[in-house]
């Protein structure tokens, strides 16, 4: 008796682990890894391209640049949002690329100098972005 609820069992654990077997991955746009010469490090860019994108057409698309565009950040929210309005019975956007730029230190990159003794001392990387002596 105990053999054959062990065979039923091990039978019903084996379905179940070879159901999981159906899955394929999720797969929302591509990322690139390039060294930025000005930043002096490695960035990760995030690409969405809309569905029917094709790279040989003369098709242009408008593309959305997002700082805070890593894949933890802000990308897979800007992107569901570019995809619904791209729905043809929403049509409020334009099918688009977007381009996530994703962050390597935040309060670095986004902040600006400061004299403030108690800013320094809680951010210590604050307005410290290289780009910020640039002037265009």
């Amino acid at each position: 008796m105990k053999l054959k609820a062990a065979v039923v069992v091990f039978i019903f654990f084996s379905s179940v682990a070879l159901a999981q077997d159906n899955s394929k991955p999720f797969i929302l746009g591509k990322t690139v890894e390039i060294y930025s010469s000005q930043l002096s490090e490695n960035r990760t860019i995030n690409i969405y391209l809309p569905e029917g994108y094709n790279q040989n057409d003369s098709t242009k698309y408008p593309v959305i640049y997002l700082l805070d565009g890593g894949a933890d950040e802000d990308f897979i929210h800007i992107v569901g949002i570019v995809q619904f309005n791209n729905f043809p019975w929403i049509d409020r956007v334009p099918k688009s690329i977007v381009v996530g730029i994703a962050n390597v230190d935040r309060k670095r990159d986004f902040t600006y100098p400061t004299s403030i003794k108690k800013d320094k001392e809680q951010f210590p990387t604050t307005g410290k972005n290289p780009l910020s002596s640039l002037h265009f």
